[in-house]
């Protein structure tokens, strides 16, 4: 059951079935049955797409559109040129960059490894947007065993980045935690890596001012229980979920369609002289699958409670943060249950995680608080870090640079949702409207 579970999720990343999709209306609460029939359920109204974002008080009006948006996918997500460049991951069949410079707005999405570790991400999104051949760190590579070094070599969507040039950034599910590394990378580098000389200055820090806003959207900043659900203490999560995208992958020729970007893997891929199954064999061998430099152990709660104390909020920067829910409560036992609209891929990980608790020594006690969810992130800890200070986000207020601005649940909305993957509701207003935000500061 579990491998169905990791093949339809692998295939709704795609889109490639978009069935039982329903668009839906903003609607009133109200009460249904659940699917088990034992209780009553109360359903959250639906946040409308088109919901204001108001600019905060003193901000410069006339938009700072020559300022670059970033968007940095999430697990298993892929680059502009993957899908066949047919189907995106921002917007699904509607390109969401695209429509932003449409409007004015100066966006790229950026391409990092979907199954690495937010080291290895956050070291990739930098050179993709810098340029440059990529250096993973010596003490970084030693440690977990593989490459330092790689021959992929990106041209910079952004070479002119630095204090003078900065860029926005918005990240989606673990693109919000790829951001977070990022920053710690750029403001304070890595105290055991500037041991090598030759090491890259990306790990010197010293890059203040280089990043205006950060926005995460659906992130799991403390982790997701479905990691506990599902298993991930090994690497079987990871491989159900690349036999899936591999077998799909093999179905449509491949060449185009996907990247697992493994590079530092020895597992560099030649779409030309080398057959995808053969490839992916190598992916299955690999060395990564004993080691933690991976994003299911990343994404795990008791990670993420150490990652907490160490990629810290920086005081230079404006953080924002979009919570997603798609479940609703029970008027009985307080369980969470999903939507009618919940993408069907998404609707058992989303019963599941909306009654599971866990209290295991030296780990993160799961309790009710994480019941809330969007089917794979739970709503405790979208809106900011569990160390972080973390406010509602107030007009009203003058914004302060280091503070989470959470601006707030959208209720109705899975995991995918948010982003136009398996549903048919018109997201481009409320990227347009985020856009409009973080380019007024």
């Amino acid at each position: 059951m579990k491998n169905q579970f990791l093949t339809l999720m692998a295939i709704s990343q795609f889109l490639l079935i978009v069935v039982s999709c329903k668009k839906t209306q903003e609607k009133p609460e109200t009460t249904m049955t659940a699917a088990t029939e034992q209780e009553q359920v109360k359903v959250l109204s639906t946040t409308s797409m088109s919901k204001a974002i108001n600019l905060p008080a003193m901000v410069n009006l006339s938009r700072s559109t020559k300022t670059p948006i970033i968007f940095v996918h999430g697990f298993l997500g892929f680059g502009p040129n993957e899908a066949f460049s047919a189907f995106h991951y921002w917007g699904g069949f509607t390109d969401i960059i695209k429509d932003l410079n449409n409007q004015g707005y100066l966006s790229y999405a950026a391409s990092v490894g979907p199954i690495s570790s937010n080291w290895d991400r956050a070291v990739e999104l930098y050179y993709y947007i810098k340029g440059g051949t990529l250096d993973y760190g010596k003490l970084h590579s030693s440690k977990f065993g593989h490459k330092q070094h790689v021959t992929r070599t990106y041209k910079g969507i952004y070479p002119e980045w630095d204090e003078n040039h900065p860029i926005n950034l918005v990240g989606h599910s673990m693109g919000g935690t790829t951001i977070r590394k990022l920053i710690t990378l750029l403001e304070k580098g890595d105290s055991q890596e500037q041991g090598d000389i030759l090491s890259s200055s990306l790990f010197s820090g010293n890059k203040k001012g280089w990043i205006k806003t950060a926005v995460t959207i659906s992130t799991p900043h403390n982790g997701t229980s479905l990691t506990n659900i599902l298993g991930v203490g090994n690497s079987s999560f990871v491989l159900d979920a690349l036999n899936s995208v591999a077998s799909l992958s093999g179905g449509f020729g491949s060449n185009s369609l996907y990247d697992f970007d493994l590079d530092q893997w020895g597992l560099e891929r030649n779409p030309k002289t080398t057959n995808f199954f053969t490839y992916y064999d190598n992916v299955k061998r690999s060395k990564l699958w004993t080691t933690n430099d991976s994003a299911p152990y990343d994404l795990s709660p008791a990670f993420s409670q150490e990652r907490n104390q160490v990629d810290l909020d920086s005081k230079d920067i404006y953080y924002f943060s979009v919570t997603t829910r798609a479940t609703s409560p029970g008027i009985l036992t307080g369980h969470e249950y999903p939507g009618l609209s919940t993408f069907p891929v998404l609707y058992p990980f989303a019963l599941s995680m909306g009654s599971y608790t866990s209290n295991e020594p030296g780990k993160p006690a799961i309790d009710r608080k994480w019941w809330p969810n969007d089917g794979i992130v739970n709503v405790y800890g979208e809106n900011g870090p569990s160390n972080g200070v973390i406010r509602e986000y107030d007009t009203n207020s003058m914004l302060q640079k280091g503070v989470w601005n959470h601006l707030g649940v959208y209720n109705g909305y899975d995991h995918t949702a948010i982003v136009g993957i398996g549903t048919l509701i018109d997201v481009k207003p409320f990227y347009r409207n985020l856009a409009k935000l973080i380019t007024s500061i």
